[in-house]
């Protein structure tokens, strides 16, 4: 019942949000997070970064996540990624623990 009242209240206010920026010629909240997560200034190059998305998430598409990715490989950064097939948006570690913590352990290596 939760689920269904935020995902109404998110269709309501999402089309005044998009105008808002439209008109007022600024990015929205998501572009903004996208530009800041690839800022030099804030992450430095040396810290590797693993992305870890799935097909079935129903609330950041799988295409987002990889040009993101792609992103911050042309601007220098060390990029893992790993792609779930079947778990929704960040339940990769509920469907599966063992490879879940198995690419933390990756990424934990990497900066070690």
């Amino acid at each position: 019942i939760l689920r269904a009242i935020a995902t109404f209240i998110l269709y309501i206010t999402y089309p005044y949000f998009k105008l808002r920026y439209m008109l007022t010629g600024t990015v929205d909240v998501v572009e903004e997070m996208r530009l800041v997560l690839n800022d030099k200034k804030l992450f430095d190059l040396d810290a590797p970064r693993m992305y870890i998305y799935s097909m079935a998430d129903d609330m950041v598409e799988p295409g987002d996540v990889e040009e993101h990715a792609d992103e911050a490989e042309k601007l220098g950064y060390t990029v893992a990624r790993e792609k779930f097939l079947t778990s929704g948006h960040a339940a990769h570690m509920i469907q599966d623990p063992k490879r879940y913590w198995s690419l933390v352990q990756t990424l934990w290596g990497m900066v070690a």
